[in-house]
């Protein structure tokens, strides 16, 4: 204690770099039998080191840029332009709200391109391949001069047939129309335009402000190169594709970010600050490891805290506040090899002096809202070779660097989504949004999000390792809070799971598509490698197995890929070609389509108790396979699709809107329906308040007086019924207009007053005996001898009845209904040319409770199809 005593005097008082020299600042004061590296580390780890300032955030794609087709009016809306404006105006504001929020908060925030320019250079990859690379590049060229046009940055000369004295407010509209025509522009017409300027000079111009023409020309270059090398020696081909369609992809994202950079800096009045990612992130493995193509393409970083970027960032952050320059001048964006060397030259002593520097004072100038700005999906490999981070590449980018900069916070914004709900939200309006999770639960979620998740699930794992917050955003909701991811033990409501902990049920969601093999064989029982045999030919074919569940002589998975189920006439799908290969190992039956239906949540297993009451509702369907993880997070059951369509709901109802759940304020929010009514329009929103189920005070409480006087004048106890409650029962069934005739069970109470309120109301009644037909006739007469099917207001449903029972319903004209065959096939003569019902039973059983299931395999009721 008195050693941990003294490190914390010592480290306390030292900056964030205290981590990387920690061992040597702190060596003195430990005691001699600490001599090992190992041991000094053991101490020191349990000393923690001061909050870091770095938020990293990362923007969406906008939804809408350049993306005119060939053909279109040259007339085209401004609103598209607006949206595009206010798209990285809404990152402006975000920007001014967090530095004023926390002024000593050193924002990074990763700008991912739009998906038309991505998919113009992925296009114009394959075309060079082809030998028709010239047109796209044109292509290419052009979406990129309307995203500059678009965000206001450069309005393209005015025609001479066009009078200098038009309106100004006419600019924009010109500008869109220069570059609707240059889209629709081609070589072999290039020559023929009416208007007095080149469009190739003004584009030229265009990229040349911008700063962007470098990274262009460099695309030029190595498609003209590429395309040379393919017509000389074709096998270089696939090599150089992998490397250079990496250079594509990080010259797009460079291009998209420095105009999303100029456009912040002119119009936000805000001063980013950019910088290249490829000096932020560094790729884990060599070349020589892995191939080009997961090389290049696919590259994955160490999560590492690089304290010598975090303190080089704030140097250049101190020098850009100490800058006398105005925004517009002011210009320190950092190439690659600015920063390599300044980061070399720099000690972690000179770091810290700069960082005393940066503790901002009163009048500081702060209103200049200094950030940084880095491209997406990009980093360098050890040689420095431009490699991309795969799929999900720009929540990678973002969450890998959150990591090297030890971040306190990562914001993930997106255009509309605000995170995960407690279900599908186009399935159950009423599902709420999940406030707080943790990263086990977020991995289950976003898997089961399929193509629309929220984020990739791979940028989970550095924020994990890291202990990064997640937080969700909208820009369609931009003053909402969305979910918040963080590890277990940061937040009470969000247990570790353990033998001992409450679980608790955070999601229900359902995936479609699903294809289930079932293998049998008895043949694998005991043998070693049968799995092993079966699972390297699902790999052979590149089908994923995502459900596993075994016996000793069967093993059943689910596949969730439909595009490899279907083949060709000519060719047999990667399915087909599966079920070839296992005919020698084991008889498989394929089963589709199913869905997989999964209950989220930590400590699940220690909840069945709890679950089993809703669980019953999966009585009477057919269950392929069932698969509860060891981790306790989800419940899968995976079903017919046809016999799913209500399974979701009804299971929602019953675990979420049951009496026995308790909303708990701090882990769910409001619901997808409440949030539906704000304006999504990049507005100011303002979201209603969940609605306050009125509180009703029951009508005995109303009514106490004369309960009390019945029990003096009557003998106790007493069954007392209020007229006016069951009244509004009524109204409120009546005012149901889907159903076309209501009636009213007998068997619930036959007691005569309430009988009397039924006819009333003009609803029917349900027999089923004789004694209740002869009670209601009885009552009502007038209900004698009506037409069945027209205007009968009374329904016989007896369920293993006396056959004279039957003949006695249709000599008083009731509609009769008959649950079993054997009733035609005894009694034929009963049933001659009479209209009669039958009730079928589907195989289904649904309810809260096996007493009130009246369908399915334990049933007695109805005709079994």
């Amino acid at each position: 204690s008195d050693v941990m005593a003294q490190l914390g005097n010592a480290v306390f008082p030292l900056s964030p770099s205290f981590h990387e020299s920690k061992l040597s600042n702190v060596s003195r004061f430990l005691p001699n039998f600490v001599s090992s590296p190992s041991e000094r580390e053991a101490y020191v780890s349990h000393v923690p080191t001061p909050e870091s300032r770095f938020l990293v955030i990362k923007w969406p794609s906008a939804s809408r840029c350049g993306d005119t087709e060939a053909g279109a009016s040259e007339d085209t809306s401004p609103t598209d332009a607006a949206s595009l404006r206010n798209h990285y105006t809404c990152l402006g504001e975000c920007i001014k709200q967090r530095l004023t929020e926390r002024p000593d908060c050193v924002p990074v925030v990763v700008i991912s391109s739009p998906s038309v320019l991505l998919e113009a250079a992925n296009q114009l990859m394959s075309s060079i391949l082809k030998g028709t690379h010239t047109q796209l590049l044109d292509a290419f060229r052009s979406h990129v001069y309307q995203f500059i046009v678009d965000l206001g940055l450069y309005v393209p000369p005015e025609p001479t047939h066009i009078s200098t004295k038009a309106d100004t407010s006419n600019r924009e509209t010109r500008a869109r129309s220069a570059a609707s025509r240059f889209i629709t522009k081609t070589k072999a017409d290039s020559s023929s335009h009416q208007t007095q300027f080149n469009l190739d000079e003004s584009i030229l111009e265009c990229l040349t402000k911008l700063d962007v023409l470098s990274y262009y020309q460099e695309i030029v270059q190595l498609a003209e190169g590429l395309a040379l090398t393919r017509s000389i020696v074709p096998s270089m081909t696939g090599v150089m594709t992998a490397r250079l369609e990496a250079t594509f992809i990080s010259n797009t994202e460079l291009i998209t970010t420095q105009i999303v950079t100029r456009f912040l800096r002119e119009q936000c009045q805000v001063q980013p600050i950019f910088i290249d990612a490829r000096e932020l992130l560094q790729a884990e493995k060599p070349l020589g490891q892995q191939s080009e193509t997961v090389h290049y393409l696919y590259a994955s970083c160490a999560v590492n805290d690089n304290a010598k970027l975090q303190h080089k960032l704030i140097q250049v952050l101190n020098q850009e506040k100490q800058s006398t320059l105005s925004p517009v001048q002011s210009q320190h964006d950092r190439t690659r090899s600015d920063l390599s060397e300044d980061m070399d030259n720099m000690t972690i002593r000179e770091a810290e002096e700069h960082e005393e520097v940066d503790r901002h004072e009163p009048g500081s100038p702060l209103n200049r809202f200094l950030f940084f700005v880095t491209q997406a999906q990009t980093a360098a490999d050890r040689q420095g070779d431009t490699v991309l981070l795969g799929s999900g590449g720009s929540d990678m980018s973002a969450a890998y660097i959150a990591a090297a900069l030890s971040a306190f916070r990562m914001e993930l914004w997106t255009n509309s989504s605000l995170g995960f709900f407690t279900s599908d939200p186009t399935q159950i309006p009423s599902a709420r949004l999940i406030l707080h999770t943790d990263y086990n639960e977020a991995q289950e979620l976003v898997t089961m999000y399929s193509n629309d998740a929220v984020f990739h699930p791979r940028c989970l794992d550095p924020l994990r390792e890291r202990n990064t917050p997640l937080h969700i955003f909208a820009i369609a909701y931009k003053d909402v809070a969305g979910t918040v991811i963080r590890s277990s033990a940061s937040k009470a409501t969000v247990r570790p799971v353990d033998s001992k902990s409450t679980g608790q049920v955070k999601a229900i969601y359902s995936k479609r598509g699903t294809t289930v093999l079932s293998m049998e064989s008895v043949g694998m029982w005991q043998q070693v490698g049968f799995l092993a045999e079966v699972f390297s030919a699902f790999k052979r074919h590149g089908l994923s197995v995502d459900l596993v569940s075994t016996s000793e002589t069967n093993v059943t998975v689910t596949l969730d890929s439909p595009e490899h189920i279907t083949g060709t006439r000519r060719q047999r799908s990667p399915l087909q070609q599966l079920l070839h290969d296992l005919e020698g190992l084991c008889t498989v039956d394929v089963i589709q389509p199913c869905v997989c239906v999964s209950l989220i949540g930590n400590g699940l297993r220690n909840i069945f108790h709890e679950l089993t009451p809703s669980l019953n509702i999966l009585s009477g369907q057919e269950i392929y396979l069932v698969s509860q993880s060891a981790s306790g997070l989800n419940l899968t059951f995976v079903v017919k699709e046809q016999e799913s369509t209500d399974l979701v709901p009804l299971l929602y109802e019953s675990i979420f809107n049951g009496k026995e759940h308790k909303w708990a304020p701090e882990d769910f929010g409001r619901t997808f329906q409440q949030l539906s009514l704000t304006e999504t329009n990049n507005k100011t929103v303002t979201v209603p308040e969940p609605a306050v189920e009125p509180v009703t005070v029951p009508w005995w409480e109303n009514k106490r007086s004369q309960l009390l006087d019945l029990v003096s004048t009557e003998h106790s106890p007493l069954y007392v019924y209020d007229s006016e409650s069951i009244q509004k029962a009524l109204d409120s069934l009546k005012a149901v207009t889907a159903v076309d005739k209501l009636f009213f069970a007998i068997k619930a109470n036959p007691h005569k007053s309430i009988l009397k309120l039924v006819h009333e109301a003009g609803l029917g009644f349900e027999c089923v005996s004789q004694d209740e037909l002869e009670l209601i006739l009885e009552l009502f007469p007038d209900l004698i001898h009506l037409q069945p099917f027209v205007d009968s207001r009374l329904l016989f449903t007896p369920n293993f009845a006396d056959i004279r029972e039957y003949e006695f319903a249709f000599r008083q004209g009731v509609m009769v209904t008959v649950d079993n065959l054997n009733l035609l096939e005894v009694h034929p003569e009963v049933f001659r040319n009479k209209s009669i019902l039958l009730r079928f039973d589907s195989g289904v059983g649904l309810g809260h409770h096996d007493k009130v299931r009246t369908g399915g395999y334990n049933s007695k009721f109805g005709i079994s199809i």
